[in-house]
């Protein structure tokens, strides 16, 4: 072997050892034994200083460009409560220590903390009330949610979903069944957001239904101005800005939103994500009035969404979508936009919304939607909507029906 080859092999083994020592200092703080314990001895506070500690284990990350119902049942508990919500997929600047959220409410990537809090504290912990929540749409292992159980944690299953393999690949599909059945067959307490999640188990396990709801300080207190993206075609010729966010799926009605843009008085609006390839494949992003604006951050909605002059829920109807409690059927109350919806249970419960039960008749609520902004009655329904439906009305049902006695 001459010179140049040993020096190119000696350069490549110098890089790789830096390498690695830069990746041994990134994992220290994780996996020092000194600096656990340290971290430890912090934690055990922070989980006794309160009557009630909830800890939820999901996959769904704390910092996604979405805000969900776990991130804002974690939010919304209040006094008297600690809340951790494990997050794996976040980035922490100091993983030794708890992010704390609010008070009470903390984040942690349990991942490395779990066998603490459930074995090496557990006798520390017997006097206070431990709460799991789980949900039914992700894919937090039985194995572990079983570990709670023997450390004394009460389940609560939170059934968000139909469990349906459109939502989900295969495998998790699978999983996510068998977590359904573990829970019926043990008797676990289960919250359901939908009538119809609620009626598939209330006789088999002890349920409760608590539908989704809205933060309405943050969905009625919106900055008054057209976004950028929005502005080109925003009241173009004198049209409509109707809209709808969330995910571009299957489930939605692409025929009905090429209606609307057809119609020729409305502008389309619609912000999210591409779930699947329906969007692409649905033909309508070729129409000079859809106008597909992409996702937007939770922070970013209430000024998109308060330039609707109606909001949109235009799914199909279908088993999965008649066991959905939309989440973002509550923001638009908060927002003070008229509602029209497809005919889905979970709409149909409130006055507020204009519910169609075909195309046809969806055209005619979406043209009197538009013209209810004035219509002070109507407004104040939409209100009342709100003020019942939010998140901290639904915690306090859930905690109390976790601290209730029913078994």
């Amino acid at each position: 072997m001459n010179i140049n080859n040993i020096m190119k092999i000696q350069k490549i083994t110098n890089i790789i050892s830096r390498a690695s020592k830069k990746l041994s200092r990134i994992l220290t703080p994780y996996f020092t034994p000194s600096k656990k314990k340290k971290y430890e001895r912090t934690l055990l506070p922070i989980l006794k200083k309160k009557n009630i500690l909830i800890v939820i284990e999901t996959t769904f990350g704390w910092s996604s460009i979405m805000r969900q119902r776990p991130q804002q049942i974690a939010l919304g508990m209040g006094e008297g409560v600690t809340v951790v919500y494990h997050s794996a997929k976040d980035k922490y600047e100091n993983p030794e220590k708890l992010e704390m959220l609010r008070d009470g409410v903390y984040l942690s990537n349990l991942d490395l903390y779990r066998k603490f809090i459930l074995k090496d504290a557990a006798s520390e912990l017997s006097d206070i009330k431990k709460i799991l929540i789980v949900y039914s749409t992700d894919v937090v292992s039985l194995s572990i949610v079983e570990k709670y159980r023997a450390a004394g944690f009460e389940v609560i299953y939170e059934y968000v979903d139909n469990i349906d393999s459109m939502l989900a690949p295969q495998r998790v599909y699978e999983k996510q069944l068998a977590k359904r059945e573990w829970v019926i067959s043990n008797g676990i307490k289960t919250v359901c957001t939908a009538t119809s999640l609620y009626d598939s188990v209330s006789k088999k396990t002890p349920s409760v239904l608590v539908t989704n709801g809205c933060d309405r300080e943050h969905f009625s207190n919106a900055e008054k101005k057209v976004p950028r993206d929005m502005a080109p075609y925003f009241k173009k010729d004198g049209r409509w800005a109707v809209g709808y966010y969330g995910a571009m799926a299957e489930w939605l009605d692409y025929s009905l939103l090429k209606r609307i843009a057809d119609d020729g008085r409305y502008d389309v609006f619609l912000l999210g994500t591409s779930y699947d390839s329906s969007l692409e494949k649905s033909g309508i992003l070729s129409s000079e009035r859809v106008h597909f604006l992409g996702k937007k951050s939770y922070e970013e909605l209430p000024v998109y969404s308060s330039n609707f002059d109606a909001a949109l829920i235009p799914f199909k109807k279908c088993p999965l979508t008649d066991a959905t409690s939309p989440v973002k059927l509550f923001e638009y109350m908060a927002a003070g936009i008229p509602v029209v919806s497809c005919d889905i249970a979970e709409c149909r419960k409130y006055q507020s919304v204009l519910c169609a039960a075909d195309a046809d008749e969806f055209m005619t609520c979406l043209l009197s939607a538009v013209e209810k902004k004035d219509d002070e009655k109507y407004m104040e329904m939409l209100r009342r909507d709100a003020e019942a439906n939010t998140w901290e009305s639904k915690c306090r049902e859930i905690l109390a029906f976790a601290l209730s006695c029913e078994k």
